[in-house]
């Protein structure tokens, strides 16, 4: 069992050094997501914006630990008498990704994270606050066809969990959960200038599109 195990990640501890040949893996991300977390009422749309970096360690062959950071802003149309109330804050997410396979055609990874998000909003005495976790595990897979292009693929496994806390003339507090969810996400990545711009699909828990750019420092 032993033998078969250092096997298993002999592919990625040999091809580690050309994919990732510097210490670190830094992203900007832009993410526009929709979900739809269940309160005793039903479900109610939420709108998810978020603008931040990421940042992969790579110094180990297989295991890499990742911690994304920024700004977010949340929208409710299920909530009318709060409708004008767009809270904005940050998230924080650390993560660990482990590859699995690593070859000039074709990289395989698995991802574990959990990501907190706190936002606020306060207009005139009507206060606002939302907190919510999401823990997440991520297959994926880029196979590149191309010199400059790859394809991207992944599956995604989910749950979240939201608080909101309202103070003023409206006063109330709603727990939410969504999940847990097994959905997909799929896009393309270019090769430009050095680094890498990317666009995914994604459709799971969270329903939306990212973009991103890419680059090893």
């Amino acid at each position: 069992m032993r033998v078969a195990g250092l096997a298993l990640l002999a592919p990625a501890a040999a091809g580690a050094d050309f994919f990732y040949p510097s210490p670190f893996q830094f992203a900007a991300q832009l993410q526009h997501f929709d979900t739809e977390p269940q309160n005793p009422q039903g479900k109610g749309r939420v709108t998810v914006q978020r603008a931040g970096v990421r940042l992969f360690e790579n110094s180990d062959a297989r295991l890499q630990p990742g911690l994304r950071l920024g700004y977010a802003r949340l929208s409710d149309p299920a909530l009318p008498a709060l409708s004008g109330m767009q809270p904005q804050g940050f998230y924080a997410a650390p993560s660990l990704r482990g590859l699995l396979w690593n070859s000039p055609r074709l990289t395989v990874s698995l991802t574990g994270g959990y990501l907190y998000q706190r936002l606020d909003d306060d207009e005139g005495g009507q206060s606002l606050r939302v907190e919510w976790e999401q823990a997440q595990l991520e297959g994926n897979a880029q196979w590149r066809i191309g010199s400059q292009v790859s394809l991207l693929v992944g599956a995604v496994y989910s749950h979240l969990s939201s608080t909101e806390t309202a103070e003023g003339p409206l006063s109330f507090k709603v727990k939410r959960q969504a999940g847990p969810q097994l959905g997909g996400r799929y896009g393309l990545e270019f090769s430009v200038g050095g680094g890498q711009v990317g666009a995914l699909l994604h459709d799971h828990l969270e329903r939306g599109v990212e973009l991103y750019f890419q680059r090893q420092f």
